[in-house]
This record gives C-alpha cells, sequence and structure tokens, in this order.
C-alpha cells in the first residue's frame, strides 16, 4: 500500500502544473514580532486578503526501523490565512493549518497512541485582533508568535512559544514555533519599544507520540497537568544605526517536563520558570556580531523533587556576507547548571552540569535567487561529540508560487537523546504551491 502511494503521490507532483494544486510551506514568511509597528503600513486596495500554502512532503529513511522504514512520511498541509483591515486602526488577521500523513493509512502497522495523534491534524494557527490605540500604542489579542533574541538556529531568551518537534531537524527553527493565545501590547517612542506580554494560553512542545518515529522512551508518557496560571513577560529594546538590543523578562512555562507522583499516580509536569535576558546585534563592515544572555530560575527536576535549581544561558554569534549572494553563520551557545547535582544524569534524558552548542549555517543565492542552496550543522559538546546533525538541502522556484525543495538529514550519535535518533537519516523533498 505504501509503495501504490508513493507512486500515485509522484504522478501527482509531475503533473502538478496541470493540477494546479501544490503548495507552499517551508519558506512562506512567518508574522513575527516586529509585524506590527506602525498599522498604517498595511496598505491594500482592498480591505481583506485571502491567501494560503499548500504543501506535498515526501521523507524517505532507508536505515530506519519499521513501520518507517524507507516511506517515512506522505504528508499534505494546508495553510490558510485571512486578513481584513476595517479602517486604519483595526486589523483582523485568521488563519488555519492542518495536514494528513498519508502513511497512515494502514492503521495496524502502527501501536500506542501515534495513529490518532500523527495521522491528522488541524488547529488555528496564527489568528488575532490588532488595534492602534493611539499615536505609539498598539495592542495585539489572540493567537501570536512572537520571538525574542538573535539567533537563528539556537534557543537562549525565545521562550515565549513551544516547538513542534515531532520531527526534529526536518525544518528550520522558525518554521516549528506554535502560536499561543495572549494580549501584546507594543507602545513605541523614539528608538525604543516596550511591550508587556499577558499569555492566557498553555501549551507546551509537541513530542512524538508513543509508537512514534522519534518516541524515544520505552513506555506512553504520563498525563500531563495543567499549571492554569497566567504566564507574563516584558521586552524593552532600541533600534540605531549599526546596533540594536533587547532587555527580557518572563515567567512562563518551561518545556521541560517534571515527572511527580500524585498518590499513586504519576503525572507530568511544566512547572513556571522565571527568565531574565538581553539579546544584541552589532554590525561591523560585512560582519553582524550577535550576543544572548539567560537567567532562568526555578528550574525543576524529577530526581531532585524537592529542590528549585538555577542556570545561565549565553550565545555568542557571527554572520558574514562579504561573499557575493552568500551568508555564512556560526553560533555557539552554552548551558551551566548551577549547584549541580550528579542525580541528574539519571533523568529521563540525561542533564549534564554544563551543555555546549554549535551551529554552522550557510546559504547561497544563485540564478537570480530562483536558487537557493542550504547546508545547516547542528552539534553538541565541547568536542563535538555529543551529537547533533547536519541538514543539507536547496530550494529552487520551479514558477511564480510553485517552489520544490530536495535535501538531506543525517543524525549523528553521541549521547542518549541523538544515539536515539541517528538510524533515522532521511531523504526529504516537498513541493509547495501559494496562492
Amino acid at each position: 500500500m505504501q509503495k501504490l502511494i508513493l507512486i500515485l503521490s509522484l504522478i501527482t507532483l509531475v503533473y502538478a502544473d496541470d493540477m494546479d494544486m501544490l503548495l507552499d510551506g517551508f519558506d512562506d514568511p512567518i508574522v513575527l514580532e516586529d509585524e506590527i509597528g506602525d498599522i498604517n503600513k498595511i496598505v491594500d486596495s482592498k480591505p481583506y486578503k485571502f491567501s494560503g500554502n499548500l504543501d506535498i512532503l515526501v521523507n524517505y529513511s532507508p536505515n530506519n526501523e519499521d513501520p518507517y522504514k524507507d516511506l517515512s512520511t506522505l504528508k499534505s498541509t494546508l495553510f490558510l490565512e485571512y486578513e481584513h483591515k476595517f479602517n486604519t486602526n483595526h486589523k483582523l488577521n485568521a488563519s488555519i493549518k492542518g495536514f494528513i500523513d498519508w502513511i497512515y493509512i494502514d492503521k495496524d502497522d502502527y501501536k500506542g497512541d501515534v495513529y490518532n495523534k500523527e495521522k491528522d491534524e488541524l488547529e488555528l494557527f496564527e489568528t488575532y485582533w490588532l488595534s492602534k490605540l493611539g499615536q505609539n500604542i498598539d495592542i495585539r489579542v489572540g493567537r501570536q508568535i512572537v520571538v525574542w533574541g538573535r539567533s537563528d538556529s539556537l534557543r537562549v531568551t525565545d521562550v515565549i512559544n513551544p516547538l513542534d518537534q515531532r520531527k526534529p531537524a526536518i525544518v528550520d527553527i522558525k518554521e516549528l514555533r506554535m502560536p499561543v493565545g495572549m494580549v501584546k501590547l507594543d507602545y513605541y517612542f523614539n528608538e525604543y519599544t516596550l511591550s508587556p506580554i499577558l499569555i492566557f494560553e498553555e501549551r507546551y512542545n509537541k513530542l512524538s507520540a508513543y509508537g512514534g518515529d522519534f518516541y524515544i522512551f520505552n513506555q506512553p508518557m504520563p498525563t500531563i497537568k495543567k499549571n492554569d496560571n497566567l504566564q507574563y513577560g516584558l521586552s524593552f529594546g532600541g533600534v540605531f544605526s549599526g546596533f540594536d538590543f533587547n532587555i527580557y523578562g518572563a515567567k512562563v512555562n518551561s518545556n521541560q517536563f517534571v515527572l511527580k507522583k500524585v498518590g499513586q499516580t504519576t503525572i507530568v509536569e511544566h512547572p513556571i520558570i522565571s527568565m531574565f535576558g538581553f539579546a544584541s546585534n552589532y554590525i561591523k563592515d560585512s560582519f553582524l556580531f550577535k550576543t544572548e544572555l539567560a537567567f532562568v530560575d526555578n528550574m525543576q527536576y524529577s530526581q531532585l523533587p524537592n529542590q528549585k535549581l538555577n542556570n545561565l544561558n549565553y550565545l555568542f554569534g557571527v554572520d558574514y556576507n562579504g561573499i557575493l549572494e552568500t551568508i555564512i553563520s556560526y553560533e555557539w551557545m552554552q548551558n551551566r547548571i548551577n549547584n549541580y547535582d550528579n542525580k541528574l544524569q539519571n533523568e529521563m534524558i540525561p542533564v549534564y552540569k554544563t551543555t555546549t552548542s554549535h551551529a554552522l549555517r550557510v546559504t547561497r543565492d544563485f540564478d537570480h535567487d530562483r536558487l537557493n542552496a542550504n547546508f545547516l550543522m547542528l552539534l553538541e559538546g565541547d568536542k563535538l561529540d555529543q551529537g547533533g546533525f547536519i541538514r543539507a538541502w536547496i530550494k529552487y522556484e520551479v514558477q511564480e508560487a510553485l517552489n520544490i525543495d530536495i535535501g538531506y538529514v543525517e543524525y549523528i550519535g553521541g549521547d542518549f537523546l541523538f544515539d536515539n535518533y541517528k538510524e533515522k537519516d532521511r531523504v526529504f523533498t516537498q513541493l509547495s504551491y501559494s496562492f
């Protein structure tokens, strides 16, 4: 059955131009923190706009285990977005996103929760109301994506939105952020912006379901206990010639889970953490230097049920664009836990006193930007020996609104997590159509 589906999918790709049905996905811009600005910049001949993307993603994983060996993903994804500007002061943005992964058509091949949780999905994506309250004040209410920090590949101060990590390393982090319900106020004065946030929706990282391709434990996860607490954050920053900065503070749900006993039952809890951080960019000639620093308090772990720890995360990076149509980026990040206890090495995913990450990214454009080549290597450990992955891919504009991505992901073993991924290397192809 899987081979038949693959053949039908390939026929669809060949005749995509005639069928006018293929979709866009990887590099469509996500509306981020700086989208708002002055709402008067929204210029359109009509008060409304309807758009969307349609994607077909095929993954081939020759070294994987059954039932994910060979054809491991055959996913159709549809994204629809509607924008309506009522006047110069008010705007509605609404979007939905859904997919079907056709490899799950034979239910009997899959065990556990994976069939019900990863076969298909339909969710309300970024959906919010935007209003201009004054000359320098905007408010946005609803599901949103807010990006903190400067890194393109690693997370230090970027704590607001959880990630969809069911298929790690297949797409960039900018495509993985999940919108969260919040109220966000932006106050602009001179070169500065002050942005308080009140988060009223509780969401966590999406991980592979029990029985899924990237599920790494030998039994199902317990039920998640809801915190039902309001979360909040504050960003203050400025943009100047060749330099910018932001100062952050937040009290939000941790995406790191803790196992706790409640009577005879084990539950999963995501504790509330406090984060205070700083991020900055500095431009000098063909170089962009970036830095992030975060102090995180109230960290909790299953092996230390009566303790709360804190850690210090810092990142340094540099982008070089002195070569025509090319950007080379390197980022280095270290996470250091204070008052470390060796019991943390017995966590479900072992935790070490110091964790170092390296990310090298190279992008180059060809053929008047119709062809985009990319390389990303992310490795863990001071000696680059604790695992990671390499992803290389090209994106080609077949014609206006129709793109194809072809790439390869290699997982490198070295620690508990990546040792479980190292046989899951895959070749992927995605055909994307935007309308």
